[in-house]
């Protein structure tokens, strides 16, 4: 079975005081994020992080919703996520593809698409695929997005801007990743 390089939707169950870092001379905070497809007394949904001041651990707080994006593997082979903060009334719309649910998951996937939503003719399975794809891809998007914002904020007040570099971004990690 191949990996799922999707996001998850967590909520931040706690967060540890600053520690010395072995390596260097900053710190680093341990956080407990909760997968919400999963029940809250589930362990199973647990994800512990170690995140520096640099992660955006100062952004965190106890039962805070956040996403947490694949960004590749640590030296371990132990996949790393970026975390962004959902602001409040916001919820993402890319959880995991159900065409590839976790085997260890009770819950059936996030995903149900409606028997109108495209064209007739095309199987089920094959429509909740392109769903599946349609919204990593949207969510490739907002963060895309969030990132063009975050940079250009002192520089550039338009959201035509925004828009521009988020769409450039989109466009240059699509054809790196084959997406």
């Amino acid at each position: 079975m191949s990996k799922v390089l999707s996001s998850l939707l967590c909520t931040v169950v706690a967060i540890s005081a600053p520690k010395p870092s072995k390596y260097d001379d900053g710190y680093y905070q341990s956080v407990l994020f909760h997968d919400t497809a999963y029940a809250p007394d589930d362990e199973a949904g647990n994800i512990w992080k170690s995140l520096r001041e640099s992660d955006g651990v100062g952004d965190l707080t106890k039962g805070c919703l956040v996403q947490l994006i694949p960004n590749g593997e640590d030296k371990n082979g132990k996949p790393k996520h970026t975390v962004v903060v959902v602001p409040d009334g916001k919820t993402p719309t890319t959880y995991r593809p159900v065409a590839e649910p976790r085997a260890h998951s009770q819950q059936p996937g996030k995903y149900s698409v409606p028997s109108n939503a495209a064209p007739t003719g095309i199987p089920a399975d094959k429509k909740t695929a392109i769903a599946a794809y349609c919204e990593d891809l949207g969510s490739l998007y907002a963060y895309c997005y969030m990132q063009s914002k975050g940079k250009l904020e002192e520089l550039a007040k338009e959201e035509e801007t925004y828009r521009s570099a988020a769409s450039s971004l989109f466009i240059a990690a699509t054809r790196k990743f084959n997406l």
